[in-house]
């Protein structure tokens, strides 16, 4: 009877694997049909419910595809949170277009070659683009289209206007699981950020790992302050929220002190954001307790600040879950804990693997969802991708429970007079000047041993006054020589575009 019982579950849970939906199209329609009129996403004075989100996802490919946009077409966008970025991520889904989300922060010269690669054929950008979106239009030879948010010029159609499309198409190509669907990028923290390419079985899988972890139920309300251009806010909120029938609200700006203000009105039960916001939210001096409803509160992007993790629970009441990920192996650990099904492995500089506790070393991952390469980088990627492992780059440390602390960037330390000087920590020190706007620490030179802060100012200011500043605060060896620009890139490995290149590149200075 035991055996029976035991291959009947078998078999259930083999047809139940069978019934859930596999494509981002298939979980769009299964969201329209269990959720219908519930409010599905907010942003701003826009609302979408589910069965409206599906329908212009739909119209939106249609318009796509009349604008000669094909199968396996990549379509960029240049926005910030908001409708228009999820409809055209689940548009591109439905007509197996591959959807590229780029940072809102980086500057000409890193778009140009990003959009040059890959071949982009579809640019949408946000009207506070247009001078950069037309230079991209006019310069990319294979960038076919342009659209824009609340275009005016006639020649350059609006996101809304697409959205009137009408004609009836004859339907879309046949989406499979292992169809490629997302083009996401790394920080570029040591270079130019490099591409990971994702099908819709990967993006669905990772986003699974987190609807998975919580009893989420269709009563929640996320708001989300992560940028949707950064992976870890569409599988942690925008793939579970509609697998799960979750409201969730993307506020176009962060306004510190209007914060829980909006989350109280929108009855908002999970948060998520990224470190910089918590740390600015936990230096508000007129922030009272979070809104009663909060349940789960939850970190991605960067390293949290124990300080600032345990500033905000006494302040304001909240338990912040920090979550580890990469764009090349998804989500890792969860405080400090790997998650189900990956491997964690500590190596030194030969290799070797370090079992002892508190020893650091490089941290090497294998997890279920990892990506094999980089896209179109080979030799990158035989460096990188080892054995089945993934070499992270990150250097870390074990303590005597299992969990892992992140402590550098393995590629940014530098070996000063025969010690190691890591320029994250000097970059920390400089932003801590109250008139130090950002930073971004380099070696000087190939020869010298010194190191070299390009630094924009607040206000007016002098390099005299940020050095007096470093030598009151650091090593000798850790004092950089100051140089101040008016503005430093997003990515502070930024792409030498010859003549363009108006900022540093690793490794040329």
């Amino acid at each position: 009877m035991n055996m029976f019982l035991k291959s009947g579950n078998f078999f259930r849970n083999i047809l139940r694997r069978c019934r859930e939906p596999r494509t981002i199209g298939e979980i769009l329609c299964r969201a329209a049909r269990k959720y219908h009129r519930k409010e599905a996403l907010r942003s701003e004075e826009k609302s979408l419910h589910y069965t409206e989100m599906k329908d212009r996802a739909e119209i939106l490919a249609g318009a796509f595809r009349e604008m000669g946009i094909r199968f396996g077409d990549r379509v960029a966008v240049l926005l910030p949170n908001g409708r228009d970025a999820v409809l055209t991520f689940l548009a591109c889904g439905m007509m197996g277009a591959v959807f590229v989300p780029l940072d809102i922060f980086y500057r000409r010269p890193e778009l140009k070659k990003i959009i040059k690669n890959l071949h982009v054929s579809l640019l949408i950008a946000d009207d506070s683009f247009f001078p950069l979106a037309v230079s991209l239009y006019e310069t990319c030879p294979k960038l076919k289209n342009l659209v824009l948010t609340q275009a005016e010029n006639a020649d350059i159609p609006s996101f809304e206007k697409l959205l009137q499309f009408r004609k009836k198409t004859d339907g879309f190509p046949k989406i499979r699981p292992r169809t490629p669907l997302l083009h996401l990028f790394t920080s570029g923290s040591t270079g130019m950020p490099k591409s990971v390419l994702l099908s819709h079985a990967n993006v669905i899988a990772r986003g699974r790992e987190y609807w998975r972890r919580f009893p989420l139920s269709a009563n929640e309300t996320c708001y989300n302050l992560a940028p949707l251009f950064r992976g870890a806010a569409l599988f942690s909120v925008i793939i579970p929220g509609i697998c799960c029938g979750i409201r969730t609200v993307l506020p176009a700006s962060f306004r510190p002190a209007l914060v829980w203000q909006e989350m109280k009105a929108e009855n908002a039960t999970i948060f998520h954001a990224n470190p910089f916001h918590f740390a600015v939210l936990a230096n508000l001096s007129d922030l009272e307790k979070a809104p009663p409803g909060l349940k789960l509160c939850f970190s991605s992007g960067n390293r949290l600040p124990a300080k600032v993790a345990e500033k905000c629970y006494q302040r304001f009441g909240i338990f912040i879950e920090e979550r580890y990920g990469t764009v090349e192996a998804g989500g890792i650990c969860v405080n400090g804990f790997p998650r189900k099904g990956v491997r964690i492995r500590l190596t030194d500089e030969r290799g070797k693997r370090i079992r002892a506790a508190d020893q650091p070393g490089e941290i090497r991952i294998r997890t279920p969802m990892m990506v094999k390469e980089y896209y179109q980088s080979p030799h990158i990627s035989r460096s990188i991708f080892r054995g089945g492992w993934f070499c992270s780059g990150d250097v870390g440390m074990r303590d005597s429970l299992g969990r892992i602390r992140i402590l550098y960037r393995k590629k940014t330390v530098i070996r000063i007079e025969g010690r190691d000087v890591y320029p994250d920590a000097v970059e920390s020190i400089l932003r801590s000047h109250p008139n130090v706007k950002t930073a971004m620490v380099v070696r000087d030179s190939r020869e010298s041993e010194k190191l070299k802060a390009y630094v924009s100012l607040e206000k007016q200011g002098s390099a005299a006054d940020i050095l007096a500043f470093c030598k009151t605060r650091m090593d000798a060896r850790e004092i950089p020589q100051i140089e101040i620009r008016d503005e430093l890139p997003r990515s502070w490995k930024a792409v030498a575009e010859g003549a363009e290149q108006s900022y540093p590149v690793w490794g040329k200075f």
